[in-house]
């Protein structure tokens, strides 16, 4: 099962426990009226997309991540900026801590 069918599912049952708890919880309150909407609303909406993207065949292309390795370890560190440009690279191949922190040199007043 892909990640994101485990994710509407979840999506789904939180919507489902929602409307229950709204329904025999609290009483006929407008707020336990609004709960059951929006969580019926949420659950159907969801519910749409999903069979939507089966239907359809759509699947979300994977990214593809140069510096994970196979067995899940990192080989290097970016530095990224605001617009999501690397500005310098770390290898971290065969490395098994990083210590991140920036050089302030101390000035004494003498």
């Amino acid at each position: 099962m892909q990640e994101k069918t485990r994710i509407d599912i979840a999506i789904m049952v939180l919507c489902v426990a929602v409307i229950v708890l709204a329904y025999i919880g609290l009483g006929n309150t407008l707020v336990d009226v609004v709960c059951i909407i929006l969580a019926a609303i949420c659950f159907v909406v969801v519910l749409v997309i999903n069979l939507w993207n089966r239907l359809t065949g759509i699947k979300r292309p994977k990214i593809k991540n140069n510096a994970v390795l196979n067995d899940g370890t990192i080989s290097e560190i970016a530095l990224l900026n605001e617009e999501d440009k690397i500005i310098a690279t770390w290898d971290m191949f065969e490395k098994i801590s990083l210590v991140i922190g920036k050089n302030i040199l101390e000035k004494s007043d003498k």
